[in-house]
């Protein structure tokens, strides 16, 4: 009697895990994200204005350049910096006069919050 009723147990035990595992594939999201081109080309410091150049040489005490780009529709120049302290990544963006964006600096924040928020699979 006790070798039926352990049978049992176990033959429900394996269709609840085998429900609770088909419940939760079916309720995962699917994210799909779209990189779009933002118009920035690969761009050298010589090449920028001297506003530009002395805005960016004013970080370089903190950061190391990783990469320099510029938007020649919006006259704006992307650089992504590398902290040299703890190696963590900063993008800030100049306007031709030399002046940090704040609006731009704004949305690439909120778009690395959202990168770190997403669950991986």
């Amino acid at each position: 009697m006790k070798k039926v009723f352990l049978l049992f147990a176990l033959i429900a035990a394996v269709f609840t895990v085998t429900n609770l595992n088909s419940a939760n594939a079916t309720e995962k999201p699917a994210i799909t994200i779209s990189l779009e081109d933002d118009g920035f080309v690969d761009v050298k410091l010589e090449d920028l204005n001297e506003q530009v150049q002395a805005s960016i040489n004013a970080l370089l005490e903190e950061y190391d350049v990783q990469a320099l780009k510029y938007n020649s529709e919006k006259k704006v120049t992307k650089v992504s910096l590398v902290k040299k302290d703890d190696q963590t990544t900063k993008v800030v963006y100049f306007d031709d006069s030399g002046k940090k964006k704040e609006k731009e600096q704004k949305e690439i924040e909120q778009l690395e919050r959202m990168e770190q928020e997403l669950p991986t699979a």
